[in-house]
């Protein structure tokens, strides 16, 4: 925006030739506005078709950071110079899962991920492997010892009933955290059900299971039942 000495807003500064600087080319860089899929008006696009820099300017991060990015007026004297801006550059970053019950004594594997790209749902994007120098876990709780985090891994153990936020912290940029909410509980009811078992190359089809005293022919294929009664009976 710019003033006027009375302090009215201009209208509009369309036509108008500017100089963008920016603080850290290594964090921020200003592609070119011809290059790109934004819809200039006609007269800003003469402007920049012919390398000078309207009134807009396109912004692309980098790196991880803080910079910063003002203008000054080409024309007129003394030179006028907008005052700097503050821009943060950080990844978008969110732990996976993000709500958890367990038990107490359980041992948990949080994952950390990063949104890049085109967007998709969370479960396809890759996790990022740790550990990472500038990503570092806690815990926050109600109370002391509920949660034992690994501070570099993501590793949590449930020591005892309660509730708390696993955190993880990008330590590049202040206020950059994703979370995950655990809660502590003893469970009331368990249920088990059977799932088929298929043999593998190289496995017997009567692999032991040690303490099990039930069947698990159900889910079975015809032809390994057959096998299993066949090496029963004989």
């Amino acid at each position: 925006k710019a003033y006027d000495k009375q302090g009215n807003v201009f209208s509009s500064l369309e036509g108008l030739e500017f100089r963008w600087r920016l603080g850290d080319a290594s964090i921020l860089q200003s592609p070119k506005l011809v290059d790109s899929a934004f819809k200039l008006s006609p007269v800003r696009r003469a402007l920049a078709e012919a390398g000078a820099q309207p009134d807009t300017v396109l912004l692309q991060g980098v790196a991880t950071g803080r910079t910063t990015v003002r203008a000054n007026l080409t024309i007129g004297t003394p030179v006028i110079v907008s005052p700097e801006v503050h821009l943060t550059v950080l990844e978008n970053i969110v732990v996976m899962p993000s709500l958890l019950y367990a038990p107490p004594m359980a041992h948990l594997q949080l994952q950390l991920k990063i949104l890049r790209g085109p967007r998709r749902p969370l479960e396809e994007l890759p996790p990022v492997q740790l550990p990472v120098p500038h990503f570092h876990w806690h815990a926050q709780t109600e109370g002391e010892g509920v949660l034992f985090v690994e501070p570099e891994m993501g590793r949590v153990v449930t020591q005892r009933l309660g509730s708390g936020r696993v955190l993880a912290v990008d330590s590049r940029i202040e206020n950059n955290t994703a979370a995950t909410v655990i809660y502590v509980t003893n469970p009331v009811t368990l249920r088990f059900w059977t799932q088929p078992l298929w043999r593998a190359p190289g496995i017997s089809i009567m692999k032991q299971i040690p303490g099990w005293k039930g069947s698990l022919e159900s889910g079975w294929e015809d032809e390994e039942l057959q096998l299993l009664r066949t090496a029963t009976t004989g």
